[in-house]
């Protein structure tokens, strides 16, 4: 008769990385949904606001993934340049918000 091989029980370290990591990617998402579909004017700033579904994020995640696996680097410069279009986007959005409420705001003059 064989022994049973028993399989390794992960540390409590192991664990808590795993956790971390999803939750982390789980918030890097929300913030990448959330520079997607940050309306351009504060009015327009509500709860519909961030129910809609961005049509960038779905076109980009189609080209993605329809690229073979031998597209390795290819996928890594489309995540790379996205990741920086997508971080200007964001700051830009956010400064033409603020500039548009600074500037519609009441004359302090």
């Amino acid at each position: 008769m064989r022994p049973v091989q028993r399989r390794p029980v992960p540390g409590r370290r192991a664990v808590a990385a795993r956790c971390l990591a999803v939750l982390v990617t789980g918030l890097a998402a929300l913030l990448v949904l959330g520079a997607l579909i940050l309306p351009e004017r504060l009015e327009q700033l509500d709860l519909r606001a961030f129910v809609r579904l961005p049509l960038e994020a779905i076109v980009y995640l189609a080209i993605v993934l329809a690229l073979p696996g031998r597209f390795r680097g290819v996928r890594t410069g489309l995540a790379l340049a996205a990741g920086v279009v997508l971080a200007l986007s964001a700051v830009f959005k956010v400064l033409d918000l603020g500039f548009r409420r600074h500037s519609t705001g009441p004359s302090t003059c």
